[in-house]
């Protein structure tokens, strides 16, 4: 999922399911993409496609949601994607829960950074996910120790380095 725009009172979300018929025959299944904010539903689309054995198949779907509530480094608003595969009897064959949040970004060459039409300075460090002693094997508390320096340090963005990072850093 993916912020295509947000006007004065609606913003509209991209979402791209990536569907494989891995049932032996033809088939035909619904695609539903609920968005909730704190369990309550927001918006939501259906789609439904058939796919020839064997294949795979994207469905692209825009969700429009009114009056969102925009993600920033203030208020880190996020929504929950609920998506949900049904086959051709209305059976739940697959699904997955996606969190996100809608906002927009732009680089101006001139200007620098914006988030939501603001300009946000970008003061960033570069993270190495290691501890003399301990490689890559770090626990929750090295994680949270490493993100609090990099607080304190002011930093307002992060990249992280070479491969990926734990689950828990992001």
């Amino acid at each position: 999922a993916r912020t295509l725009n947000v006007r004065k009172n609606e913003a509209d979300l991209a979402v791209t399911v990536k569907v494989v018929n891995e049932t032996g025959k033809d088939t035909h299944v619904r695609v539903v993409n609920r968005l909730l904010k704190n369990e309550t539903l927001i918006a939501s689309e259906v789609s439904e496609i058939d796919i020839p054995q064997g294949d795979k198949a994207a469905v692209d779907q825009i969700i429009t949601v009114g009056n969102p509530i925009l993600w920033s480094v203030d208020k880190p608003e996020l929504y929950t994607l609920e998506t949900t595969v049904y086959d051709s009897e209305g059976k739940k064959v697959d699904g997955t829960k996606t969190t996100t949040g809608i906002r927009t970004t732009r680089f101006d060459p001139d200007k620098g950074f914006f988030l939501n039409g603001k300009h946000y300075y970008l003061h960033g460090v570069n993270r190495h996910e290691d501890m003399d002693g301990k490689g890559s094997a770090l626990n929750a508390e090295d994680h949270e120790r490493d993100i609090n320096l990099i607080c304190e340090m002011g930093a307002t963005m992060i990249r992280l380095s070479h491969y990926p990072q734990s689950q828990r850093f992001y």
